[in-house]
């Protein structure tokens, strides 16, 4: 089971509609205990958007410390950069075909299969924006410098 790229649209468009149109904003949901599948859904779709956004961060962040590590080795940037965006694109099809596998079982298309889905594609690209942010990482901290500079 793939998503198709017309799939890929219509969730993006869920996503936007869950997080931008006025009545169903993440103020007017009780995500931490909701007690309706429609809320459940919305809170999940709500919840993949904010992962989504974190990992893009996380992303953006990864790119500005190599740029600002290795400006003075750009060969050397150009290989690791080419390295994360293979590592980037491997990891991305692995997290659908991974959250393909918990949703197999679910009628396809139905709210808990959308459920499942954003919840399952939530929780991988948290998972990933947390290691992003491990790799390469600025040492020593700016506050460490400051001290040690005294």
């Amino acid at each position: 089971m793939n998503f198709s790229l017309k799939d890929q649209i219509k969730y993006t468009f869920y996503l936007i509609v869950f997080v931008f149109l006025p009545g169903v904003q993440a103020s007017d949901l009780d995500c931490v205990s909701p007690r309706y599948s429609a809320d459940i859904y919305k809170c999940s779709a709500i919840s993949y958007a904010k992962a989504k956004s974190n990992l893009d961060s996380a992303y953006k962040s990864l790119n500005k410390r190599l740029n600002r590590q290795y400006e003075r080795e750009p060969n050397l940037l150009m290989e690791i950069k080419n390295k994360v965006i293979s590592s980037q694109e491997t990891w991305r099809k692995m997290k659908y075909f991974d959250c393909e596998m918990e949703v197999m079982q679910i009628e396809n298309k139905s709210e808990a299969f959308e459920t499942t889905r954003n919840n399952c594609l939530a929780r991988l690209s948290e998972v990933r924006a947390m290691y992003l942010k491990t790799i390469s990482p600025d040492w020593p901290p700016e506050q460490g410098n400051a001290a040690s500079s005294k």
